[in-house]
């Protein structure tokens, strides 16, 4: 089958988590079926990205925006009830170039990531579609309201609410829908939500075997550092819980790993705290540290980041928003904490008890392996396309 795939972001490098989604179902994709790969970008490919994605994808299209015009359309979006971030991805220039790809194309299927890109294939009707809502993005949006201060607040409620409205709306235009986990499926508003398929995210557990550690670390926090959610959680693993941690382990030392860090991220680099910035290979960071540590406030979705730290064999502590995602257990394969005091202890309990350690590290790489293969949700999303 001929599989035209419409992204919002060119999937590489591989330092988001929809980049990281949608290269791996491009891959098993392509296995069986002819990809057309179309991507919303205002930069050409780089010759990187093009040699990762190449081997999966019969054509490469960037359909170009324009930087002036995205705040066009946002400003205008003051009027408009669109959420702000649709109206910063679309561009009728854009649409043209993409409808052209189409007719020249003639895919038996147009996969569409994110409702970001939905405006560009919603009224196309000969052809069936499937979205990737991917996250509950308007509960995310949510939760980021409720811990922002004005007047952050006031926007990100208002579009916490054109998200929720929009999300309902664009899922009469689709035949199919998917989404990364059943706690984002719950938080759809939707009457039909039931009809979403849950399509998880993979990891490839081969790949996270440790390797050889350039430094050595107490505790690690890793994931793309200019994210808002992976920033709070940051701060708040550098100002709250590290304190609480010095009382009992002077030298305890923290490494915060990922991409492009934000000023106030980088800003929490101090003697015990260690800020990489982007890393060649983040497998370096998992075998360079003894605990996981994953505060999360805010956000949805499920988190790549534990996926990864349990496939490398690290012990990881969370919140209850993040291990429900991957429908981990407490205290069986996975820590889950509230306050920065029960995450202190629960952190001094896994560097003080070996025995506890192992297990934790042991159950949590067995949860990965069993429940999370990219083979698998491939095979998944296969099935609802060709249907």
């Amino acid at each position: 089958m001929k599989i035209l795939v419409l992204a919002s972001r060119i999937p590489w490098p591989i330092e988001k988590g929809d980049k990281l989604r949608l290269y791996y179902q491009l891959k098993e994709l392509a296995k069986h079926h002819e990809i057309i790969l179309c991507c919303l970008s205002e930069d050409d490919i780089s010759e990187t990205a093009f040699q990762a994605l190449q081997p999966y994808c019969k054509r490469i299209e960037i359909i170009k925006l324009h930087h002036f015009k995205r705040w066009i359309n946002v400003a205008f979006g003051l009027i408009s009830r669109r959420p702000f971030q649709v109206l910063y991805f679309f561009q009728r220039s854009a649409s043209k170039q993409l409808r052209r790809v189409i007719a020249e194309e003639n895919p038996q299927h147009i996969y569409c990531q994110l409702i970001r890109c939905a405006e560009y294939v919603k009224d196309i009707v000969e052809i069936p579609k499937t979205i990737d809502y991917m996250d509950a993005l308007s509960a995310g949006m949510r939760r980021r309201c409720a811990t922002s201060t004005w007047p952050a607040h006031l926007i990100f409620r208002e579009e916490a609410e054109r998200l929720e409205r929009y999300e309902q709306i664009i899922f009469e235009y689709f035949d199919h829908h998917t989404i990364i986990s059943q706690q984002d499926c719950d938080l759809m508003k939707h009457p039909e939500r039931n009809k979403i398929e849950i399509v998880r995210n993979g990891i490839d557990v081969s790949f996270f075997e440790p390797v050889v550690p350039s430094l050595n670390f107490h505790l690690l926090f890793c994931g793309n550092m200019s994210y808002p959610p992976n920033i709070e959680a940051s701060k708040r693993l550098v100002n709250n819980i590290l304190p609480l941690l010095q009382k009992q382990i002077e030298d305890i030392t923290l490494m915060l790993a990922g991409a492009d860090p934000s000023r106030a991220v980088r800003l929490l680099q101090q003697p015990s705290v260690y800020v990489t910035g982007w890393m060649d290979d983040i497998r370096e960071a998992y075998s360079s540290a003894r605990v996981f540590v994953a505060p999360l406030i805010t956000g949805s979705g499920m988190q790549n980041k534990l996926l990864e730290a349990m496939a490398s064999g690290l012990p990881c502590v969370t919140t209850r928003i993040a291990a429900e995602a991957l429908q981990a257990s407490d205290g069986e394969n996975i820590l889950v904490c509230e306050s920065d005091e029960d995450f202190a202890k629960a952190v001094l309990q896994l560097l003080s008890d070996h025995v506890f350690y192992h297990k934790i590290a042991a159950a949590g790489k067995d949860f990965v392996k069993q429940n999370f293969r990219w083979e698998n949700s491939a095979h998944q999303l296969e099935a609802l396309l060709l249907s």
